[in-house]
C-alpha cells in the first residue's frame, strides 16, 4: 500500500449498523456523516493511508497497515495447513472450494471474521497487547501471509 497512490479507504454505512461502526472505529475508520441522494443519513467511514496523518504514539490495531513503534516485538507463529485453511478462507494459498459459494460456508463463523482467537499451548510469557503475529503455514504452505495485531492475550497457569 505504500508504493499506491489510495490515500484513503472508504465504505458507506446506514447509522442504525451500530456494531459495523463499532469495527470499522475500532481499526482507525473515522465518521463522516452526510445525506444520500435520496436524503437519508449515511455515514462516510474513511481511514487514511497517509503514514504522517497516523497520529497514535504507539502501535495499536487504528494504525494498520502502519507499524509505527520499533519496540513492539513481532512473533511467528506456525499453523498447520489444515487450520490455516479453516482460520483465513480468503488467504492466498488456499484453493477455491466447490463449496465456498454455499450457505454453509458463508456461516462459517470462523474463516469469516477480522478478528480472530488463537489458542496455543506456547510457554512464552513475552507477547502483550499491540505486538505483531506473523502467522506461518507450515508444511507445504510454507510461508507467512497473515498479519495481525495482538488485541489481548490471557495466560493460563497449570
Amino acid at each position: 500500500m505504500c508504493k499506491s497512490s489510495i490515500k484513503y479507504l472508504y465504505l458507506t454505512v446506514f447509522p442504525h449498523h451500530t456494531h459495523l461502526i463499532n469495527l470499522l472505529s475500532k481499526y482507525g475508520f473515522v465518521i463522516d456523516e452526510f445525506l444520500n441522494k435520496d436524503g437519508v443519513k449515511e455515514n462516510r467511514m474513511i481511514k487514511s493511508l497517509i503514514k504522517p496523518k497516523i497520529t497514535e504514539d504507539k502501535n495499536s490495531i487504528k494504525d494498520h497497515p502502519f507499524y509505527t513503534d520499533s519496540t513492539i516485538n513481532k512473533f511467528v507463529i506456525p499453523i498447520n495447513p489444515k487450520y490455516y485453511f479453516t482460520l483465513f478462507k480468503d488467504g492466498s494459498f488456499r484453493a477455491a472450494t466447490l463449496f465456498d459459494a454455499t450457505e454453509s460456508s458463508l456461516n462459517e463463523i470462523e474463516g469469516n471474521t477480522i478478528s480472530k482467537a488463537y489458542l496455543c499451548k506456547s510457554q512464552s510469557l513475552l507477547m502483550k497487547k499491540g505486538d505483531l503475529l506473523l502467522f506461518y503455514g507450515s508444511k507445504d504452505i510454507a510461508s507467512i501471509e497473515p498479519i495481525g495485531i495482538l488485541d489481548e492475550v490471557i495466560y493460563k497457569r497449570h
